[in-house]
């Protein structure tokens, strides 16, 4: 569907039983029967371990994992820092690994026009995995929906993709802006920053192509020279001798792109899995009962952070970002009928008028610039 900005559309769900296709349709058995799954982005190809041996773009016709080599592989580290067990991860804990998941169900839930879902379930020692890898007919985007019942002690949960990317920084999200980090040890200085942290996403990109590795919770990343991998769970003794374990949910996301970062969309499909569409059912809406276009910007770089009353209750606050490091001048357009556009401070201080024609006005946004607008209505 198509939404507007800031805004919600109306649907009527009809049921006529006759015309529903039948479960066969969307349940295509044992994923062991046939290794393989694709759609019009991607086909990706799995091996007896539930991991994953070949991702092929199909869009540049690149093959994203390398040759002989496995993507989405759970590995289980010790975890014993020498202080602040709940805290830090040790440098030395990379040095060893475990990958000898068992693997207990495989298959295919979904393979319908909108979306293909294949679950597979593993089991280690007493954690059990349970992960949807979902692909979608209108985004070239994997998901990965994982689930883990966490019953280990001093150990560290982490997925690792190897990609075919030659290069030697990573770019990685940060709090309203980037930072880039060295993908090799030559330095002390390197070797001490074994783990990033980051946001939405961390990205490998040589000339004209890169892979992106997104997250919806999960801020520590470990990318050595193509191997990108995620942080996803602890389990310290101290202070709390039970601090993690149980249920999680989350989920984090493989994108290609031609170009950089910024020209693949890699910063807007974080925002996308970070704040999803909601779906809500309400009987006494009509369809066709739509409302929209709050607020929206005119620049791919620029975004929309914050939209929120006054603190003095004079207005609508709005907070924009330049994300890409590009200097633009930005339209910003909203449906409410605004009389006048102050340009302000972080503190809400008006500091000049902005011209503006009721329903639009524009800005020259520098690089990585926050700047604060005050919507008088």
């Amino acid at each position: 569907v198509e939404l507007p900005s800031m805004g919600y559309k109306v649907y009527k769900i009809v049921t006529e039983k006759e015309d529903m296709p039948s479960a066969d349709i969307f349940r295509s058995g044992c994923i062991k029967q046939s290794n393989k799954v694709s759609n019009k982005y991607f086909r990706i190809e799995f091996n007896k371990e539930g991991n994953i041996t070949s991702i092929f773009d199909k869009r540049n016709g690149r093959e994203i994992v390398p040759s002989s080599k496995e993507a989405n592989v759970f590995q289980i580290f010790v975890d014993e820092p020498q202080q602040y067990d709940a805290w830090e991860i040790d440098e030395f804990s990379s040095n060893k690994w475990y990958e000898n998941f068992e693997v207990q169900d495989m298959r295919i839930l979904e393979d319908g026009p909108v979306i293909k879902r294949i679950r597979i379930t593993k089991k280690w020692n007493k954690s059990l995995i349970n992960q949807d890898i979902v692909l979608y007919d209108n985004m070239p985007r994997i998901d990965f929906e994982t689930e883990v019942d966490w019953q280990e002690d001093r150990k560290l949960l982490k997925v690792a993709f190897p990609v075919d990317i030659v290069t030697r920084e990573a770019t990685y999200d940060i709090a309203y802006g980037t930072i880039k980090r060295a993908t090799h040890d030559n330095t002390g200085w390197e070797q001490a920053k074994f783990e990033v942290p980051a946001h939405m996403w961390a990205d490998l990109s040589e000339y004209g192509y890169g892979v992106s590795l997104l997250n919806d919770s999960k801020y520590g990343y470990d990318i050595k020279g193509n191997v990108m991998r995620l942080s996803l769970l602890k389990s310290p003794i101290n202070p709390n001798p039970k601090a993690d374990r149980g249920r999680h949910r989350f989920v984090y996301s493989i994108l290609s792109h031609l170009g950089s970062w910024q020209e693949g969309g890699t910063a807007k499909q974080g925002y996308q899995l970070n704040t999803p569409l909601s779906i809500l059912k309400d009987k006494k809406v009509k369809s066709g009962a739509d409302f929209g276009n709050i607020l929206s910007v005119d620049c791919d770089n620029v975004f929309i952070e914050a939209v929120k009353p006054a603190e003095d209750g004079n207005g609508i606050i709005v907070r924009l970002l330049e994300k890409y490091g590009k200097n633009c001048c930005v339209k910003v357009q909203t449906g409410l009928p605004v009389k006048s556009v102050m340009k302000c401070n972080m503190i809400e201080e008006a500091e000049f008028e902005i011209p503006c024609n009721r329903r639009s006005f524009t800005y020259n946004i520098r690089p990585y610039k926050i700047e604060t607008f005050r919507l008088l209505l």
